[in-house]
């Protein structure tokens, strides 16, 4: 590439008849060169020019249709730069996650525990779960320690903006959890009519029939009793077991 020492006169303005000495100190040099090395400018950095949309004036801009004004303003607001999350914000979120998190292991355990009704099995829970002043203290140095990272500034505006996200699992969860629990007292209610047999329309239970009493044995004419034999017989043929 030319230099500027070495590029035609017409372009630097020097007199061509001047070249193979140095304009500033007179040392011979090369015949296609204006300068020596010690006073040889430096070459300036050629620019492009940019090509920029004009802008529009404020007349402009009020006479201009209401649809372009909203875009132009649109765009503006999400020039601006984010909030930064700050460790309030981070520790309110990270105190969230462990207060659930907490809570389904312990109700985890507590739902094995056959010797509790279901409503033992929640007060149960409600005193072994954590308070929120609780997780907010353990997770409080975590926080201070997420926030000034550079990945946390930088996705962290973005999970605080959606972290009701959080509360919506979290009702989700706890309709799903009352539907499963009502087919479970709705089972054992089931089971415990099946037990107890028919009892439609309001009838009673069902009951076996007692059985017939045994018919007594006539005594012949005399007042003879009959032999154990004859008794037996007697049974048998009306369909009575023998003692």
């Amino acid at each position: 590439m030319t230099t500027l020492e070495e590029a035609p006169a017409r372009v630097v303005g020097i007199d061509p008849a001047l070249r193979g000495h140095c304009q500033t100190c007179g040392v011979a040099v090369r015949a296609n060169r204006y300068y020596c090395d010690e006073h040889r400018p430096t070459p300036k950095p050629r620019t492009r020019k940019r090509s920029r949309g004009k802008r529009l004036t404020p007349e402009q801009a009020a006479a201009s249709p209401e649809p372009v004004r909203e875009a132009i303003r649109d765009v503006a607001e999400g020039a601006r730069p984010s909030k930064r999350p700050s460790v309030e914000a981070t520790n309110k979120l990270l105190s969230k996650l462990l207060y659930y998190a907490f809570l389904l292991v312990v109700m985890s355990v507590v739902s094995s525990d056959t010797t509790l009704s279901e409503e033992e099995k929640q007060q149960t829970s409600a005193g072994l779960a954590l308070s929120d002043e609780d997780a907010a203290a353990i997770t409080h140095p975590f926080a201070r320690m997420l926030t000034p990272t550079a990945i946390w500034q930088r996705v962290g505006s973005g999970v605080l903006e959606n972290s009701d996200f959080i509360d919506a699992l979290v009702a989700l969860y706890d309709a799903a959890s009352g539907l499963m629990r009502y087919r479970r007292e709705r089972a054992r209610r089931e089971a415990r009519l099946r037990a107890m047999g028919p009892t439609a329309n309001g009838q009673a239970p069902f009951a076996a029939p007692a059985p017939a009493p045994a018919a007594p044995i006539a005594i012949p004419e005399g007042g003879v009793m009959p032999s154990p034999e004859v008794i037996a017989e007697i049974r048998r043929r009306h369909g009575q077991e023998t003692p």
